[in-house]
């Protein structure tokens, strides 16, 4: 779809497609040092991104969402599984659908 551009460590792509998107998930759950960024062109629900990285257990992911409050970006997540976050990053970039945030968590700031 037009606008989207999406992000891993090695490339990013502006032409994307769902077999990219499936590709950059599969490789992410596969390796510790790999993420998955979705960018969509225009907020949607007020979400400008969504993101997700592997840590711990091999299903454990950190889906992440970026929002914006009090007028300065900031970033929600929870622990999703693989499917759970194939399952986002679809509904986002074919259905401009966003992840229910109330599971979510507001990310601590270092």
């Amino acid at each position: 779809m037009d606008g989207y551009k999406l992000r891993n460590q090695e490339r990013e792509l502006y032409n994307v497609t769902m077999r990219d998107i499936r590709e950059f998930t599969n490789i992410m759950a596969e390796d510790n040092d790999e993420f998955i960024v979705l960018y969509a062109p225009e907020k949607i629900n007020g979400i400008t991104f969504l993101q997700a990285s592997r840590y711990g257990e091999e299903d454990e992911i950190s889906l992440q969402a970026g929002i914006m409050k009090d007028g300065k970006p900031d970033v929600m997540e929870k622990t999703a599984s693989k499917k759970e976050c194939l399952d986002a990053f679809t509904k986002y970039f074919k259905y401009k659908e966003t992840p229910d945030l109330s599971s979510f968590t507001l990310l601590k700031r270092m």
